[in-house]
């Protein structure tokens, strides 16, 4: 049984990965991190699975920010392994590079080209 919970951790990661950066960029423009109810916000307009938030604070919140919300999360993922769950399915494996007009006009990619 624990073969299927790994696989729809990676299905969550996967959906996560694809919409919640997309979704953040466009309600909210672009910043490096966001609020908890900014992620809760996209994870809801994004039809994600709440189960799984823990894979957008960790990929958009502080660490220190995560941590502290640790103990009232549904599943128990550390940092930098939900981080590396969802930077594993990104559109674009890059180092991420925000969306911003300087290089959105000189054609450079960003993880969401």
């Amino acid at each position: 049984m624990r073969w299927f919970s790994s696989w729809r951790r990676r299905r969550a990661a996967k959906r996560y990965a694809q919409c919640l950066g997309p979704c953040l960029l466009r309600h909210f423009g672009n910043s490096q991190t966001y609020t908890r109810a900014q992620i809760q916000r996209c994870v809801t307009k994004a039809g994600l699975t709440p189960r799984y938030i823990a894979l957008g604070y960790a990929s958009f919140l502080e660490e220190s920010d995560f941590e502290a919300l640790v103990p009232g999360l549904p599943i128990r993922i550390g940092y930098e392994e939900a981080r590396a769950l969802v930077a594993r399915y990104r559109p674009y494996r890059g180092e991420y590079v925000p969306q911003t007009a300087m290089n959105a006009h000189a054609g450079q990619k960003t993880y969401l080209d």
